[in-house]
């Protein structure tokens, strides 16, 4: 609870600690102590930095407004740009920064401090410039503040908080599954080593409807009903995946099974954002009082 909200403040905490751990991730010793140091500084930016930002920037969305219509084009629009921004470093880093750095240590830690660096004046901008009108009302409206083991009791109350809690947690499992294995997967299986292509075709081919996606989720979702849109929308990615799993080593058919995935996954990819408001919301509906802060 502070005067700049609940979530804006871990805005600010992550845009020191981001650049700091992300270079850290590079500056290796040599000798006995390599492994711990890369232990630590891995723990450090990806259990602390990345997933204190992740979470903070995810609530921005749902207490930035509490009107629907702004709320589901907000979310649209955030989650385009970090699609946007992930293939495009999907597409270049295999094909033009990879190659150039090699194993060289200087220039992977040249590249990887650049970035860092990045993030702290970009960071500072989305705290500056952005308002949690929601966490405002519910402070002018004077409720009272609960700890975590009564915001928890509160949140139980929800069937739509509940539900999306094991959503969030079988969605997590499978992107990160999916994630830790494409590099591997268009390394040894799908291509040769750094081929420089086959992981690029992977994101660029398959990951292309995403961007149609942008245009087409909120009509799609009022047309035929955001439930029937999600639902249909897995049915079809288990068609795509299904396609990949039955011809792994063909490059055509995986891609084409990567687009399928994709066109299913826009309704639920663009939408989360929403759907973690809506929750948030049953809660204060049930239980009188905001719980975004658990």
């Amino acid at each position: 609870h502070t005067a700049a909200g609940k979530a804006r403040p871990w805005l600010l905490c992550a845009a020191v600690l981001l650049p700091v751990s992300g270079m850290l991730l590079f500056l290796v010793p040599s000798g006995p102590l390599a492994a711990w140091a890369v232990l630590g500084s891995n723990v450090l930016y990806f259990a602390v930095s990345s997933t204190l930002y992740a979470t903070a920037n995810t609530l921005m969305i749902p207490l930035a407004t509490a009107d629907a219509g702004a709320r589901s084009r907000l979310a649209v629009t955030a989650n385009a740009q970090v699609l946007i921004t992930g293939s495009a470093v999907a597409l270049v880093f295999p094909t033009v920064i990879l190659p150039l750095i090699g194993v060289d240590a200087g220039r992977w830690l040249r590249v990887f401090g650049l970035t860092s660096l990045l993030a702290l004046p970009l960071l500072l901008v989305q705290y500056l410039f952005t308002r949690e009108r929601v966490t405002e009302r519910a402070a002018a409206a004077a409720g009272p503040r609960l700890g975590l083991r009564e915001q928890l009791r509160c949140c139980r109350k929800s069937r739509s908080w509940v539900v999306l809690m094991i959503y969030f947690l079988l969605l997590g499992l499978a992107n990160n599954l999916s994630g830790v294995s494409t590099f591997y997967y268009c390394n040894w299986v799908l291509g040769s080593y750094n081929d420089g292509l086959t992981q690029t075709l992977f994101y660029a081919v398959g990951n292309f409807p995403m961007g149609i996606g942008v245009v087409l989720c909120n009509p799609i979702c009022r047309r035929i009903g955001r439930q029937r849109a999600m639902v249909g929308g897995f049915l079809l990615s288990a068609v795509g995946l299904l396609v990949c799993l039955l011809f792994p080593r063909s490059l055509p058919l995986v891609l084409a099974g990567q687009m399928l995935k994709a066109c299913g996954t826009i309704p639920s990819t663009y939408l989360v954002s929403l759907l973690l408001g809506e929750a948030l919301d049953d809660v204060e509906l049930r239980s009188g009082v905001r719980c975004d802060g658990f």
